[in-house]
């Protein structure tokens, strides 16, 4: 790997607690990123956000994990989301999570948080979320770009810390020589930035700092008032 670098920020938008959350950490050819957005008010949805980023971050942290490796990392922040909940309050969230070492990649998700892959000047792969706006798209009711204004959009089908915990998983991914970006999002953030913008962005900027720095202008031009806390981490990788 020539270049490796990577950024993430959160933001509590315009909402009176921000309950997403996230992590990163590059360390010798490797990257490690997750995101989550936290669901159910009164603080429980910050409190699970936490949970999902603090076991899905130590996730290969000796390797790139396997498939099966990444659902028990899935698993544990499930039944630990499971455990806290008090006092009838939800603690739900969904999550992404992303490892690039060396010449690989994999990655997996749950529920409407994101993750973008491109490749060589094109979008290569993305995440499809699990909802009913998604569930729309592929009954062709819907296109993707029009899951942003869709009445059910909030409506999510698989969350941490709900009964039906399942994430989707990427097959471990080999690299092709050439410029890669990762980007892991929270709808507070997707729902702003459009993909052949993330695009645009991505291609101007000389790291991963400058390439999110961009997307959070356009953002900032856009939010309404009540706009949901924003999270994103983006990652740039030369092979």
């Amino acid at each position: 790997m020539r270049k490796l670098s990577a950024f993430g920020y959160s933001h509590i938008g315009r909402r009176g607690e921000n309950e997403d959350s996230y992590s990163v950490s590059v360390e010798e050819g490797c990257v490690i990123a997750v995101v989550a957005d936290g669901l159910g008010g009164h603080g429980g949805g910050g409190q699970a956000s936490g949970i999902a980023v603090r076991c899905l971050k130590a996730c290969g942290g000796s390797g790139l994990p396997e498939e099966a490796t990444l659902l028990q990392c899935f698993q544990k922040a499930n039944e630990e989301i499971a455990r806290r909940r008090k006092n009838q309050i939800e603690m739900k969230t969904t999550a992404a999570y992303l490892c690039v070492r060396g010449r690989e990649a994999v990655w997996a998700h749950i529920g409407d948080s994101r993750l973008y892959h491109f490749y060589e000047g094109r979008l290569a792969d993305y995440t499809r979320d699990h909802s009913i706006s998604q569930l729309a798209v592929e009954l062709g009711e819907i296109s993707r770009d029009e899951i942003r204004n869709h009445k059910e959009r909030s409506r999510v089908l698989r969350v941490l810390g709900g009964e039906d915990m399942e994430p989707d998983i990427h097959p471990r991914l080999e690299l092709a020589p050439g410029f890669h970006g990762f980007l892991l999002c929270t709808d507070g953030f997707w729902e702003y930035v459009l993909d052949e913008e993330m695009l645009v962005d991505l291609q101007k900027a000389a790291c991963a700092e400058e390439w999110i720095g961009s997307m959070r202008l356009r953002l900032g031009r856009r939010v309404q008032e009540g706009s949901d806390n924003h999270t994103a981490v983006a990652v740039m990788a030369e092979i």
